[in-house]
């Protein structure tokens, strides 16, 4: 009896035992896709950080003020979880297991594949443009080059500069690499928004909270004028980005939540345009009367995308390291944008050119037409264009209103809609 109890007594504590450990590695599991997933939320943060909403969170700061900020915050954060929560929910009701959302995409991308490529060709160029026109140009005017063509020339090698360190970051990180790249820059992120906001009055506004759009002609009219395109052009726009559609079938296949993914994207997105709103309103609350943020563009309208630049660069009295992580903070959010591009575009260019059977393509080499570099020399081409054509963010933004919005339901149809 002794031994049958001790027997009984033993295997019961194999058991609990092995329950006991059973439940500790599901527990470390479920943390780890937790960790998993905020990382993967972070890199989608800092891609879709790119030229539109890094500097029009400025534009639209300047216009209407902090009303202005969250009406383009709000919905660009939401496009992005709503991506997620859709996507995943199209990943669980297609067959192939964590195969399921490459395996939809290959049929769902085919009818669009040439609105992908533009799409992301569109972007890249903005990003460049806007980080051109709006840092660099302001930084090196105060130098007194000489003349226009040193100005010009001077663009001419940050834009390659720019495409080359975007080249060299994508080869060296793939997407199975981008979210630990992505999570050191993010960490550099965090210590340059910290420094600034350490050095500067968060709650120290004023009137800035209410832009200077009314002195600029922005009335409350062009406020609603404004809020229609943008609010749906911000919630369909992840559709159409090749960025997003591989990150969300890496994230599945690694077994991590989409949704859960993109919901962190979203916030961390949304509290990086806040804080660049909150920094282009503190200027136009503390910078003086002397201080001249707007430039009036070629339709005679006011744009102010650089009036943090200028500020920092010539009327800013504080801690001279201030300026120096505010320059860094712009960089990153550029070169995560390029990087992921250039990622995004050899699994995009790749995958189409091996079951490509068109004529042409078969007498060019094909690691050339799979190879991101001719798109990357078509995006400097256009950012040159776009340069010396003196032309503004908007400008680029009407292109995506006009032309891929339409586009964008209707690859949302297409994903839910049977038939579509």
């Amino acid at each position: 009896m002794g031994a049958a109890s001790g027997e009984a007594f033993h295997g019961r504590k194999r058991i609990d035992g092995t329950c006991g450990n059973d439940g500790l590695a599901v527990g470390w599991e479920m943390n780890l896709r937790w960790l998993n997933a905020l990382l993967w939320g972070n890199s989608v943060a800092l891609a879709w950080m790119w030229g539109l909403g890094l500097f029009f969170s400025v534009q639209i700061s300047f216009m209407f003020g902090m009303p202005g900020l969250l009406m383009f915050a709000v919905p660009n954060a939401l496009g992005l979880m709503l991506f997620g929560v859709l996507t995943e929910v199209v990943a669980k009701r297609h067959p192939g297991g964590q195969e399921s959302l490459a395996l939809f995409f290959d049929k769902f991308a085919q009818p669009f594949r040439l609105i992908f490529y533009i799409y992301q060709i569109v972007a890249l160029s903005l990003t460049v443009f806007a980080l051109v026109k709006y840092m660099f140009v302001p930084l090196f005017m105060p130098l007194e080059l000489g003349n226009g063509a040193m100005m010009a020339l001077s663009m001419v090698m940050v834009v390659f500069v720019l495409l080359a360190a975007g080249c060299l970051f994508g080869e060296e990180f793939g997407i199975g690499k981008i979210k630990a790249g992505h999570a050191l820059m993010g960490l550099l992120l965090v210590v340059c928004v910290g420094w600034i906001i350490f050095n500067m009055q968060p709650g120290g506004v004023g009137s800035g909270y209410a832009g200077m759009g009314e002195k600029a002609g922005y009335s409350q009219t062009r406020f609603w004028g404004y809020s229609v395109p943008l609010v749906v052009g911000l919630l369909v726009g992840p559709w159409l980005d090749l960025q997003h559609w591989q990150r969300a079938i890496q994230i599945h296949r690694e077994k991590t939540s989409v949704r859960l993914s993109y919901i962190f994207g979203g916030v961390i997105f949304f509290l990086l345009l806040l804080f660049h709103g909150w920094l282009a309103m503190w200027v136009m609350g503390n910078a003086g009367e002397g201080f001249t943020p707007a430039h009036t563009g070629l339709d005679g309208l006011s744009y102010a995308h650089d009036l943090v630049v200028q500020y920092f660069s010539r009327g800013f009295q504080g801690n001279s390291w201030v300026p120096v992580a505010y320059f860094a903070f712009l960089c990153i959010c550029v070169l995560t944008t390029l990087d992921s591009g250039y990622v995004a575009l050899k699994w995009f260019l790749g995958k189409n050119v091996e079951k490509s059977e068109n004529m042409l393509l078969s007498i060019i080499p094909k690691q050339m037409v799979a190879s991101p570099i001719p798109t990357f020399m078509l995006v400097g081409l256009i950012t040159a264009v776009g340069y010396f054509a003196k032309l503004e963010l908007e400008y680029f933004m009407v292109f995506y209103a006009s032309f891929f919005v339409g586009y964008a339901a209707l690859a949302i149809a297409r994903c839910f809609v049977p038939n579509s």
